[in-house]
């Protein structure tokens, strides 16, 4: 980096002067976002305000009798997964390759 104290105080001072710009543009940008995310929220409101006044609401205190037999009732869905799995060992899925057949290596005696 530096090779003398003169250098690395002058590459501090031009770091910190890159800092100071550079966190102009960033407060200026972030102004920007927030005055545009503030138009499109009062916006939004002027169209909430306006689907309200022109619908006007109707309430209805009228019951409705529903027959229980005509409604389908849903079944239960099974799982497509085991509950309680049992995980096979390095052995038994070794054995699973071989065909279900127990590797028995020749006895030295």
């Amino acid at each position: 980096m530096a090779k003398s104290s003169r250098a690395k105080s002058k590459l501090q001072a031009k770091a910190v002067k890159r800092s100071l710009e550079f966190q102009k543009y960033e407060d200026e940008r972030r102004k920007r976002l927030f005055e545009k995310s503030q138009a499109a929220l009062l916006k939004q409101k002027e169209e909430t305000s306006e689907d309200k006044s022109s619908k006007p609401a109707k309430v209805s205190t009228a019951e409705v009798e529903i027959d229980i037999d005509s409604v389908p009732l849903k079944k239960p869905e099974k799982r497509t997964t085991k509950k309680n799995f049992k995980k096979r060992s390095r052995r038994q899925k070794w054995n699973h390759r071989l065909g279900f057949e127990q590797f028995t290596p020749e006895k030295p005696w």
